[in-house]
């Protein structure tokens, strides 16, 4: 064995902490969206002094680029950190289980790096 010293139980209060905050974050996210959409639809239901049709159009074509850029970001957000997590565990059985070369490789695969 090298002279690493992890802690299992260590490690795990530290994957729950990143948990708690990451579903904090998300919970927090998802939430200014909803607003955010709201907001969106409030103008879009509301006439506009230039225009019968109201600002409609602008804001749904606003909403739709903002999450056309982002879609890949969104709907892998959850995949990584799910990875992170499962390549850290992984790590942490390996290097119990003296397998360091193991543990080296979930560990750059968790931090992306592989």
């Amino acid at each position: 064995m090298s002279s690493w010293d992890i802690n299992p139980a260590l490690v795990s209060s530290i994957i729950k902490s990143v948990q708690t905050t990451v579903e904090g974050d998300l919970a927090t996210a998802l939430k200014d969206i909803g607003t955010q959409g709201n907001t969106a639809i409030t103008s879009c239901t509301q006439p506009s002094p230039l225009s019968s049709s109201g600002d409609a159009p602008l804001v749904a074509s606003a909403i739709g680029t903002f999450f056309e850029n982002r879609k890949s970001q969104l709907e892998g957000l959850g995949t990584r950190v799910s990875a992170a997590a499962k390549g850290t565990v992984s790590a942490v059985t390996s290097y119990v289980n003296q397998d360091e070369s193991g543990a080296l490789e979930y560990q750059r695969s968790a931090a992306g790096t592989a």
